[in-house]
């Protein structure tokens, strides 16, 4: 049962979380910004999401942002200064592994809507 666990565990293991803000600077030159209210949990947020061992954070940036807006790849990316630690008790599929780490880094972005 604990090869399982860990075999689960590699598979599923988040290496780093991603925030990602989308902006857009309308005609008065102004910045808005989008957050999105979650279904599931009805609380609002940026993009967010996990990268996996084989994803640099830049990639998992746009792959969520993709997944979750449609907003294009080759959108222009910016990664943030800020970079934060979230507790790994937070992660469900983390929970089986003796070896699991104490936080999980969380990289932020924004990403430049066109219009």
């Amino acid at each position: 049962m604990e090869d399982e666990c860990l075999e689960s565990h590699q598979m599923s293991k988040r290496s780093f979380q991603i925030l990602v803000i989308p902006f857009f600077r309308n005609h008065d030159q102004n910045f808005q910004y989008c957050i999105f209210k979650r279904a599931d949990e009805s609380y609002w947020q940026a993009i967010a999401g996990g990268g996996g061992i084989e994803e640099s954070p830049i990639q998992a940036a746009t792959r969520e942002v993709v997944e979750e807006t449609g907003i294009s790849h080759t959108a222009q990316y910016f990664q943030l200064e800020t970079i934060s630690s979230i507790p790994a008790y937070y992660f469900q599929d983390l929970d089986c592994s003796h070896q699991k780490p104490y936080v999980i880094p969380n990289y932020c972005f924004a990403v430049k809507v066109p219009d």
